[in-house]
């Protein structure tokens, strides 16, 4: 998605944060001021040294945006880098798409949605799946979790078009123009 928006558009960015009992979310919109098309989309992943498995997952949806979508996300790709396994990562990747659409308002508040949705996952993953209550904690079990990056293109009610980001970990997202590396994400680790 971010190779799509090479050309020297202004840009205006706000952006947000937002603390949870558990999650911290950071989301980003940026107002282009030309059309965006996305004529291509790719995705890659492998697996590294140390794991005998690929813990990664992605999610990757795109459609045309008609006159009657304003507001409705048009694109929404998702990278999840699963940690002690790959369940809550393969969750992600099949369900927060649709998570991210019971939250959205149709453009309106787009950084409190995305976080919004991004607290509602994290409780649904947290759900422990034990009698009553008891036994193993959420998705993937007490040691399995992710990192999630997210980016949505969408048409705001003013007819421009909106880039989304979000992240929860060390997960980053940086938009590429004119082959610089624009950083639209900023890592949650221990030291900052």
């Amino acid at each position: 998605m971010a190779a799509t928006m090479r050309q020297a558009a202004r840009m205006s960015t706000t952006s947000t944060s937002q603390r949870c009992s558990r999650v911290v979310v950071r989301a980003a919109s940026v107002a282009v001021s030309a059309p965006v098309v996305v004529k291509q989309q790719g995705a890659f992943t492998c697996r590294g040294t140390v794991r005998k498995v690929n813990e990664d997952r992605y999610d990757v949806k795109v459609v045309a945006p008609t006159a009657s979508d304003k507001g409705d996300p048009f694109a929404f790709v998702g990278v999840y880098d699963g940690h002690g396994g790959s369940a809550v990562a393969e969750w992600l990747s099949q369900n927060l798409f649709s998570v991210v659409g019971q939250h959205w308002q149709g453009g309106s508040a787009p950084e409190s949605c995305i976080a919004d949705a991004y607290t509602q996952a994290d409780k649904q993953l947290l759900v422990s799946k034990g009698f009553m209550g008891l036994g193993e904690r959420g998705i993937g079990g007490s040691k399995c979790g992710a990192t999630a990056v997210n980016a949505l293109l969408f048409s705001a009610p003013d007819g421009s078009t909106q880039l989304l980001t979000a992240n929860v970990g060390d997960a980053r997202i940086l938009l590429i123009r004119d082959g610089q590396a624009l950083e639209l994400s900023e890592e949650h680790v221990p030291d900052k």
